[in-house]
């Protein structure tokens, strides 16, 4: 009790915490579980799909993929001195407006 990250799992599990909320609710509104797993999640297979007829339809013929990704750091000439705010670059973006 009182402590953010439990030190010991008990029977060798991994300890993740799932949260639920945004970062920016305040720490008494979070709402936030603890989840004890065999294996840590970054250690699963790669997903594959499932074709099932209870699966298909509505949002299916999106192209969602559930594994995970990396992004590699973003290249620059290494004699460029940049500094914080000149190196920021946009990832994504949505034109909705």
């Amino acid at each position: 009790k009182g402590q953010n990250n439990p030190q010991r799992c008990p029977f060798g599990l991994y300890a993740e915490q799932l949260s639920g909320t945004a970062f920016t609710v305040p720490r008494d509104s979070n709402q936030r579980s603890w989840l004890y797993r065999i294996r840590p999640s970054v250690m699963h297979e790669a997903f594959e799909k499932v074709g099932h007829p209870a699966f298909e339809g509505g949002v299916s013929h999106l192209k969602n993929d559930p594994n995970q990704f990396r992004w590699g750091p973003i290249p620059h000439a290494e004699e460029e001195k940049v500094d914080f705010v000149h190196g920021i670059q946009m990832q994504a973006g949505s034109d909705a407006g």
